[in-house]
């Protein structure tokens, strides 16, 4: 939750200071599908893009919902995809 510090939820609407609108940047990253060799190694690509975002004075970043797709390609044997899908939950 992005909390406004300016704004009391508390206090009625019609009370508020108005005041202007402050901006917050959001990165977004669309990040290609590739294998990686271990953990460490999927967490250093992950860093790549944060320290890009945080460059820009990102306040947030967005990755793909399935960002994650990525850890599957170190595993040592071949997964159903119901295996596959549990597997992924254990990594985050």
């Amino acid at each position: 939750v992005w909390r406004n510090p300016y704004v009391e939820a508390d206090q009625p609407k019609e009370t508020r200071i108005p005041r202007g609108v402050e901006s917050v940047r959001i990165a977004t990253c669309q990040l290609q599908a590739r294998a990686v060799g271990n953990f460490d190694e999927f967490i250093a690509n992950i860093r790549y893009f944060i320290d890009v975002a945080a460059d820009y004075g990102s306040d947030f970043i967005l990755f793909p919902e399935l960002f994650t797709l990525s850890l599957l390609s170190f595993e040592k044997k071949e997964l159903s995809p119901l295996e596959a899908i549990e597997k992924l939950t254990t990594y985050t």
